[in-house]
């Protein structure tokens, strides 16, 4: 099959700190898909509790979808495939510029950036670069002024309107070129 992908299978107790070591120290740029064991044993309040410690240890990977499975009733087994093919669904997604355009126009009018040192971030366009991960690239004003939570933000943005679950989304910023200024 000409889809099979990396997916990490997390166990129950990778929630603790070492996983943010492990994930956090590398640029890991994959498809994922996060399978916890133990169905028979978590509740639907112990489910949720269980989610929020997990969104709380390892919150960069807050865009992999959950399945939780049980080895022992087999239940949900089928799920994994069947996710694992969404997951490259959204990996392998192609955005056009003008509606990706569309998108980032309206968020920098809900929110524009802050100011730094009196000069304002101004972004000329934005455009898809590459799949697998998604690959965005914001043209802008000067690439400094694009400050990491107003990455996050874009990023946010950008999985509110196209989804992107399962996968990261790599965002690079460039400054026009001087033969785009004239």
């Amino acid at each position: 099959m000409e889809k099979i992908f990396n997916a990490f299978s997390i166990a129950a107790g990778l929630a603790g700190g070492w996983a943010a070591y492990l994930f956090g120290s590398f640029d890991f740029m994959l498809k994922l898909l996060i399978v916890l064991m133990a169905l028979d044993y978590i509740t639907g309040i112990i489910k949720s509790v269980y989610n929020k410690k997990l969104s709380n240890d390892i919150p960069f990977l807050e865009y992999a979808p959950k399945i939780y499975i049980s080895a022992v009733t087999k239940q949900r087994l089928h799920q994994i495939y069947t996710e694992a093919e969404k997951v490259y669904e959204q990996c392998t997604k192609r955005i056009s510029t003008g509606l990706l355009n569309k998108i980032i126009k309206e968020a920098y009018m809900l929110n524009p950036p802050a100011s730094s040192k009196g000069k304002r971030l101004k972004i000329m366009y934005v455009t898809q670069t590459g799949i697998q991960p998604p690959h965005i690239v914001i043209f802008a004003n000067n690439a400094d002024l694009m400050k990491d939570h107003y990455k996050r933000y874009i990023e946010n943005k950008l999985r509110e309107a196209f989804g992107f679950f399962g996968t990261p989304i790599k965002l690079s910023v460039r400054e026009r070129s001087d033969k785009d200024k004239k």
